[in-house]
């Protein structure tokens, strides 16, 4: 068997080996002819110690599957065989190598007392979630579906049971489904595409699928409701100029923002490069140019390998440590980097790298801090040489310096470190330096024992010392060991430097990139609060507050709905005004506009608070009852009740002005109908009634 393995790709080899190790399930590799390559513990508990052949294993309804699968015409296929330990299932996946080869399957096996588990608790997910569910077998006939379809398409599952699917699908859509869910069957890839539905209540759902092979007989598909999503796409293009202008004006805020943030960098007294997530120089601060020259058209745009202000040596470390920000493997680095001027110096600099993330938690940008450190490099060079040497930098330098014994306490420190620390210098002598650490920083010293183990040679740590009133303060810390001539530690060498000025930058970049999220949060908001009104605005009339035809085309198929679920009827009222042009003629468009929200109210009033009233347009309203027991005599009451209301005068500017109303009735009792179909017939009986010399009511039984 081993003498098997090494024909694999090497990188594929230990990959397998190392999962085959770790996993807790049944895990197992087979060749091309179905010979066992690999099994690790748990599968030969599920099979036996000795292997079965492959082919034994397969049913004979799967045995032509088990070859498609060999052959490469099938990607994975289970197999749920009787061994003597009990009925595992068997999963065989498809693998390929580095050039494209298919030279094993990976066998993914798991006990069936599992695999019952992972069955209720898809039965109880199948039977309660909001999506559409089902199985479909080989001739694309629905065997099993959830009760989701009822709710979105109002039929119940046992009337979907051995019906096609390409029953419900829209004659244009119909081709396309039965082509992708071929392809799934065949094995070749999962699916997803859209297509229409049918609804039991009319019309059509747009439904967006979801479809994979679930063995070789059933495809499992899931789907969603799409249809507001597509209706929604139709109104955001009806807005788009409002919103490019509020867009425009959310854009000039933005700009005024950044640049408020681009003056907090240019003041720092560090430079300040900013990096876009390719790792392109997308800001070049003017305290960077100062330091080493460059212009921003020389760096702007520059990525990995064509940094001109980085010496080709350092680029690479420069590189990877940039992607463990991007890849948020840390959010905060330090490192030194070999930095090139433009008049051709080399200076030693420290980098202080912090990632910014947007709103989604995802990497932005990078935010580097540099100071140039090269002369404190040339100091720490200079204690090496010599012990008079490291003496005169050691009570000169601009830098915190002590010598601390092994144990951890302070032998001898500069000038420099009491003044940082607020304390007197024979305060020092003998205390222990974890004891000045902020309790919350001192299990970043615990690093300190590598230096004796000698697994590094220096140690830089950032932590808060305490000062003698208290307060803490920012320091970098670099730590290294003396040791004797044998190679015995001697002591500790602390170089304490601090940093409090630039935590404060860093600080104060970070609440401005913070307080420019939160302000595009602020807009982005704002606009969706004006889309959502703009959305009512487009259902509703603003003359008369009543829905408009849209408002009642998407309400009518509701109505309809609740009335068949209850086994009412649904009655639908078409009402035109007569000589309405006569007022609006002689008393002009104010006096009618007047007259028509009287008409609105009066409608109002005359049905139930659970019907429906809507004005199409001009002098056409469309009243819709709901859930009617006994249509014939109640739809007569209603529209009587309607045109003797329509009737009465209206008083307006202190003169009467009456009208009448000619009103269609359509009655419909129950089953599937098109909306769009109630309002032409109750629109054609209407005509009917002002034909015969309006103020009157006809109707429509059918």
């Amino acid at each position: 068997m081993n003498a098997v393995l090494p024909a694999l790709d090497p990188d594929l080899l230990g990959t397998l080996r190392r999962t085959f190790a770790d996993a807790p399930f049944g895990l197992g590799c087979v060749d091309a002819s179905g010979r066992w390559l690999h099994a690790n513990a748990a599968l030969r508990r599920l099979l036996g110690d000795e292997l079965p052949a492959l082919g034994t294993l397969a049913a004979p309804a799967h045995v032509a599957a088990l070859a498609d699968l060999l052959d490469g015409r099938r990607a994975r296929l289970r197999l749920e065989p009787s061994v003597a330990n009990g009925r595992p299932v068997l999963d065989l996946l498809r693998l390929r190598d580095a050039r494209g080869g298919v030279p094993a399957f990976v066998v993914h096996g798991e006990d069936a007392g599992a695999r019952a588990h992972a069955v209720a608790e898809r039965d109880a997910f199948f039977a309660l979630t909001p999506d559409l569910l089902a199985f479909l077998d080989a001739r694309d006939r629905l065997v099993e579906a959830n009760p989701a379809w009822e709710t979105t398409l109002g039929f119940a599952p046992r009337d979907l049971v051995g019906r096609r699917l390409a029953e419900f699908v829209h004659d244009d859509d119909r081709d396309r489904a039965l082509a992708v869910l071929a392809e799934v069957r065949d094995g070749l890839a999962d699916a997803s595409f859209r297509c229409r539905l049918r609804s039991r209540y009319g019309g059509w759902r747009w439904i967006e699928w979801q479809v994979r092979e679930f063995d070789v007989a059933r495809l499992y598909c899931t789907a969603r409701d799409v249809t507001a999503q597509v209706r929604a796409r139709d109104a955001q293009l009806r807005h788009h100029d409002e919103l490019e202008r509020r867009i425009a004006q959310r854009t000039h805020e933005l700009d005024r923002a950044l640049a408020r943030l681009q003056l907090h960098a240019d003041n720092s007294p560090l430079a300040t490069i900013e990096w876009d997530r390719d790792l392109r120089v997308s800001h070049w601060s003017h305290r960077a140019r100062e330091m080493f020259g460059w212009r921003e058209d020389e760096v702007l745009g520059r990525g990995p390998g064509a940094w001109p202000f980085v010496q080709p040596g350092d680029a690479a470390a420069v590189d990877a440590a940039m992607g463990r920000l991007r890849a948020r493997e840390a959010s905060r680095h330090v490192h030194r980097v070999h930095m090139r001027a433009r008049d051709g110096r080399v200076r030693t600099c420290e980098w202080f790298d912090s990632a910014l993330f947007d709103g989604s938690g995802q990497v932005s940008s990078i935010l580097s801090l540099v100071q140039d450190v090269t002369d404190r490099e040339v100091a720490v060079r200079a204690l090496a040489d010599s012990e008079e040497r490291f003496r005169l930098a050691f009570d000169q330098t601009a830098v915190g310096m002590a010598h601390v014994d092994l144990e951890g306490r302070w032998l001898r420190a500069n000038r420099r470190l009491p003044a940082l620390l607020g304390r007197d210098l024979d305060a020092l002598a003998g205390t222990a330096v974890r004891d000045l650490v902020h309790p919350s920083d001192r299990a970043r010293t615990n690093d300190v024992a590598r230096l004796l183990d000698g697994g590094v040679d220096t140690l830089d740590i950032e932590v808060r010392l305490l000062r003698a009133d208290g307060a803490p303060r920012w320091t970098r810390q670099t730590v290294s060991l003396r040791r004797d001539a044998d190679g015995r530690p001697v002591h500790f060498i602390l170089v304490v430097e601090d940093i409090e000025a630039r935590k404060a930058a860093e600080a104060a970049l970070q609440r401005a990139h913070e307080e420019l999220e939160a302000k595009v949060a602020e807009r982005t908001r704002e606009l969706e609060r004006l889309m959502a009104v703009l959305e009512d605005q487009a259902r509703q009339d603003p003359l008369t507050g009543l829905p408009n035809r849209r408002g009642l085309m998407e309400r009518l198929p509701r109505s309809l709905d609740r009335s068949a679920r209850h086994d009412g009827a649904t009655v639908v009222m078409f009402v035109d005004l007569d000589r309405f042009k006569q007022v609006n003629d002689t008393r002009g468009h104010e006096a009618g506009d007047t007259l028509l929200r009287a008409c609105a109210q009066r409608l109002l009033a005359a049905v139930r608070r659970t019907d429906i009233v809507a004005r199409l347009g001009g002098d056409e309203f469309v009243i819709v009852l709901e859930n009617v027991r006994d249509p014939a005599r109640h739809a007569r009451r209603v529209a009587e009740k309607v045109r003797e209301a329509l009737a009465l005068p209206v008083d307006i500017d202190g003169r009467p002005v009456a009208i009448s109303a000619s009103i269609g009735v359509v009655l419909h009792p129950h089953g599937t109908v098109d909306a769009e179909e109630l309002i032409a017939r109750a629109d054609r009986r209407m005509y009917a009634a002002k034909h015969a010399g309006g103020n009157a009511v006809r109707s429509d039984e059918g």
